[in-house]
């Protein structure tokens, strides 16, 4: 198929009817042996708009191709890569020839060095994901480069990274420094000032304390009180006492409440349906939060209707149907605030 697909672009660039059409390619998503650094280059000359590319694994696409990406597609603005073995090197010529480059997208991508952000300085990065950085990169001096490089982000998510990378980074960013005083008040210069939204799986908190996420209450203590109003503790190990401590931790110094509209906690099975209440009944402005895979059964919240549930044993006729929460619409959020 990805054979056809290249032989087909190249037919019809040389048809003088259809020359233009890889002009209409903007986005492309790769994967399978038969990419290589050769194919690759050869796609990369026939789609000069192409504003965002996705390579998986099980290619062998590596720098020898990718750095030069900038040169054949100047208008690139998202590029997420997996498991594809790039070093500094690409990331230099990314940084220098890809000026457009909003959306990052790095999982396992194992061979990266502790600068890989510093490359990518005057890249304006708004969205980005790491999942299972490379070694150098959880180094003191690859976190402090990935501080600096995500600074001016509105979507930063850390699915499946390792617990210390997380607490490091955290705890980094949560170190806002006073910028003025007015009327003795402090005002903090935020180290991510416009973050919308901050997605973590799998955070496990301290070894010694499981279930507090002793380096996530205070960057939400630093940042609760900016833009941030999507939050995402997917699969992580966390109790009752953790979801009060967030609700804490986003308390405004003005005692408004917590500002957050979106919250997903997907995958969390160790909190009860006693504290997602409190958390709704705490926060005025929520309009959703997902509970996909939390194994709440659907008559634990009886405001949610059936849009909200889904069938967990689908496909099990002798098992019978069980509903559990999917997620709870903002008319369900409403109900549950009366019925408080």
């Amino acid at each position: 198929m990805a054979q056809r697909f290249l032989d087909g672009l190249i037919e019809a660039t040389r048809s003088s009817s259809s020359s233009m059409v890889g002009h209409f390619i903007q986005h492309i998503q790769l994967a399978g042996p038969f990419w290589t650094d050769t194919t690759l280059l050869v796609l990369l000359k026939h789609v000069p708009r192409l504003t965002c590319l996705a390579i998986g694994c099980k290619t062998g696409i590596t720098d020898t191709s990718i750095q030069h990406l900038g040169r054949h597609c100047p208008h690139l603005t998202g590029l997420s890569l997996d498991r594809v073995p790039v070093t500094q090197l690409a990331m230099d010529a990314i940084g220098q020839q890809c000026r457009h480059l909003r959306q990052l997208s790095l999982a396992s991508c194992h061979a990266l060095g502790s600068h890989t952000f510093a490359a990518l300085v005057h890249c304006p990065l708004q969205d980005v994901t790491l999942r299972s950085p490379s070694p150098w990169m959880m180094t003191h001096v690859g976190i402090k480069d990935v501080m600096q490089g995500i600074h001016g982000v509105t979507h930063l998510a850390l699915p499946g990274s390792h617990t210390a990378f997380i607490e490091q980074l955290l705890l980094l960013l949560s170190s806002s420094s006073p910028a003025t005083t007015n009327n003795h008040h402090h005002h903090q210069q935020l180290l991510l000032p416009h973050l919308e939204s901050l997605t973590i799986s799998h955070y496990q908190g301290k070894p010694m304390t499981p279930g507090d996420p002793a380096a996530l209450i205070p960057f939400l203590q630093t940042h609760g009180s900016g833009r941030l109003k999507e939050l995402g503790l997917c699969f992580g190990v966390f109790s009752d006492s953790t979801v009060d401590a967030l609700v804490a931790a986003l308390l405004l110094e003005s005692q408004q409440k917590l500002g957050i509209l979106v919250l997903r906690w997907d995958g969390t099975r160790s909190v009860s349906v006693h504290a997602i209440r409190r958390l709704i009944q705490q926060c005025p402005r929520l309009r959703y939060m997902s509970l996909a895979m939390c194994s709440i059964k659907a008559f634990e919240f009886p405001e949610a209707s059936p849009k909200c549930m889904t069938n967990t044993t689908f496909g099990y006729p002798d098992i019978g149907d069980v509903y559990h929460v999917d997620h709870l619409d903002e008319e369900a959020i409403t109900k549950i605030r009366l019925n408080f």
